[in-house]
């Protein structure tokens, strides 16, 4: 499933089918702390912890409950603290100012009646990789169409009724990951290991 045209438009398609379109009616979230890496290479390198993005919300009774979300980057979902998915390395590597991947969970069994928590995991991915200069050709921060911050992208169903969407609304955190790349793997602070919000 994937975005046909990123450009802050968000209508999707499933399976590459184009009579399967899904328009999110959720808003592009990222952090609210924008990092700037200046003209160096050496500046992606330094300590530039990884998001964390959450909303809390209200449910009441209900049957079933659906999630899409498409991300760019990498991430992992958690709802009330169970991890939704298990999958590794979501979502796929696109050429991101064509298409972009969404995936869709039945996320009934991790929902309460009452209050509940939705969390997103972000990571670079393919969306924000290191320059590698000495890969010539191959250093993908120069060949990529797009680069730039992880975001995500979501709508949550309950009943067949959307009930939540990603918006300004949703708070964001430094997570405890201070460097997070596809080849080079990540660095943990074990101080923020106790992360409340995951």
């Amino acid at each position: 499933m994937f975005i046909t045209e990123f450009d802050g438009v968000t209508d999707l398609k499933k399976d590459g089918l184009a009579d399967c379109f899904y328009t999110f009616n959720g808003k592009w979230v990222k952090n609210s702390i924008t990092y700037d890496y200046g003209e160096e290479d050496k500046n992606y390198y330094n300590k530039n912890p990884h998001t964390l993005i959450r909303k809390k919300f209200m449910v009441e009774t209900f049957k079933n409950s659906r999630l899409l979300i498409a991300v760019l980057g990498y991430y992992l979902c958690y709802i009330n603290g169970h991890r939704v998915g298990d999958y590794e390395l979501n979502s796929d590597w696109t050429n991101y100012k064509k298409r972009v991947y969404y995936d869709e969970y039945d996320v009934s069994s991790y929902l309460i009646e009452g209050e509940n928590e939705i969390t997103i995991e972000l990571g670079n991915g393919m969306y924000n990789p290191s320059p590698l200069r000495l890969f010539g050709k191959y250093n993908l921060r120069e060949r990529l169409a797009e680069i730039g911050e992880s975001q995500i992208v979501c709508d949550l169903y309950i009943d067949g009724q959307l009930m939540l969407l990603s918006d300004e609304s949703w708070e964001s955190s430094a997570g405890n990951l201070i460097f997070n790349n596809a080849y080079l793997g990540e660095m943990i602070d074990l101080d923020l290991i106790e992360n409340p919000w995951l």
